[in-house]
């Protein structure tokens, strides 16, 4: 099985991941990892 991981700074990954989500539904295995300029 292969795995996703969307990483990003600020917001985008989740923003893929959701329309994403929109267009092919609910995946499995998938991810959206955000990187925060605090971190």
């Amino acid at each position: 099985m292969v795995g996703i991981i969307l990483a990003s700074h600020g917001e985008f990954a989740n923003g893929i991941l959701q329309s994403g989500s929109m267009i092919f539904g609910e995946q499995q295995d998938v991810k959206a990892v955000t990187l925060q300029p605090s971190e």
